[in-house]
C-alpha cells in the first residue's frame, strides 16, 4: 500500500504549487513517486522526483503541515486511483 510520507509547497508562479511525496521509490533511478497538483486541486500529475529522508528538499519548496481539505481529499482520490 502507497503512503504519503511528506509534503511541499512552493510560492510562486509555477502550476504545481504542491508536492506530496509517497513511499514508493523508483529502483531504477532512486526516485520517490510525487503528487504535484495545483492549489486548487484543478491541475495534478504522477511523477517521480529527488527526496532525501532526512534532507531539506528545499527544491521541492517548503515542507507543510497543514494542508486543506480539497488538496487531502484530491491526493486520497489520485492514490486510490494508481492502486
Amino acid at each position: 500500500m502507497t503512503r504519503l510520507i511528506d509534503v511541499f509547497y512552493l510560492d510562486g508562479p509555477v502550476i504545481d504549487q504542491w508536492t506530496f511525496v509517497l513511499d514508493e521509490v523508483n529502483a531504477w533511478n532512486g526516485y520517490n513517486t510525487m503528487i504535484a497538483t495545483s492549489s486548487d486541486g484543478g491541475f495534478s500529475q504522477m511523477t517521480e522526483g529527488l527526496y532525501e529522508y532526512d534532507g531539506e528538499n528545499k527544491h521541492l519548496g517548503s515542507r507543510q503541515r497543514l494542508i486543506g481539505e480539497v488538496l487531502v481529499n484530491h491526493v486520497i482520490a489520485r492514490m486510490r486511483d494508481e492502486a
